[in-house]
C-alpha cells in the first residue's frame, strides 16, 4: 500500500517486561535506511522506553513522528491509531488524541517496493513485537476522530477506503463497553446494560 494520506490501526497487548529494542505493531517501508525508496511510508512501534510511537519518513529521509508520554508495557489491551491527512499527522491511544504534528504538507516515501508487514520490519527480519496483536486496519485516508472514538468504544467501523483488515483467532481485545443510563451498569457476560441491583436490607 503506497499510500500519501493514510489511517493505520491496531489493538496491542505488550509484554510486562522491559524492552530492549523496538518492536514494531505494524509498517511499510520499515528501519534502518536513509535512501530514497528505502523510507518508512507509515508505521506504528514501541520504543525500548515503552512508548507507542508512529509516523514516516520523506524520501530524504526526514522523520516525521509522534509519540505518547504514557508507557504501554502494562499487559493490557490498547487501541492505537495513526492518521495522516497530508496537513496533520495525529496519534490517538484508546480513542484518545496524545500526539500531532502539522507537517506543512510534506510527503512520505511513497516509492519502492517494499511489503505492508505486522509485528515486524517490512525491510530487514527483525525489531518483532512482543505481546498481542488483533484488529488490524489500514485506510487511504485519514480517518476523523469520532471515528476513531467509534472504533475504541462501540467496535463500529466506517469502511470507505479501508484497504486492509486482519483479525486473529483467539483471545482478542476486550469487547467495547458501550455507556449505561443511570441505575444500570454494563455486565461483561451478556455485554449489555443491566439493571443495578438494590443494595441488601440492613439488619435490625
Amino acid at each position: 500500500f503506497h499510500l500519501s494520506n493514510f489511517s493505520a490501526a491496531s489493538w496491542f497487548r505488550s509484554d510486562r517486561i522491559d524492552h530492549d529494542k523496538v518492536g514494531i505493531l505494524l509498517n511499510r517501508g520499515g528501519f534502518g535506511s536513509e535512501l530514497e525508496d528505502e523510507n518508512l511510508n507509515y508505521g506504528i512501534w514501541l520504543n525500548p522506553s515503552e512508548t507507542i510511537e508512529a509516523g514516516f519518513e520523506t524520501s530524504s529521509g526526514t522523520n516525521v513522528f509522534v509519540t505518547t508520554l504514557d508507557k504501554f508495557n502494562d499487559g493490557l489491551w490498547h487501541y492505537a491509531v495513526l492518521t495522516y491527512d497530508g496537513k496533520t499527522l495525529k496519534l490517538y491511544v484508546d480513542g484518545v488524541l496524545v500526539d500531532d504534528k502539522v507537517t506543512s504538507g510534506i510527503l512520505p516515501d511513497l516509492a519502492g517496493d517494499t511489503k505492508f508487514v505486522i509485528a515486524g520490519d517490512s525491510v530487514t527480519d527483525d525489531k518483532f513485537f512482543t505481546g498481542d496483536l488483533d484488529e488490524i486496519r489500514v485506510w487511504n485516508r485519514a480517518i476523523s476522530s469520532d471515528e476513531v472514538l467509534s472504533g475504541f468504544k462501540n467496535n463500529i467501523f466506517n469502511i470507505d477506503g479501508q484497504i486492509f483488515y486482519e483479525s486473529y483467532s483467539g483471545e482478542g481485545p476486550p469487547p467495547p463497553q458501550q455507556e449505561c443510563p443511570a441505575g444500570q451498569h454494563f455486565d461483561t457476560t451478556t455485554n449489555a446494560c443491566v439493571p443495578d441491583l438494590p443494595p441488601p436490607p440492613q439488619q435490625q
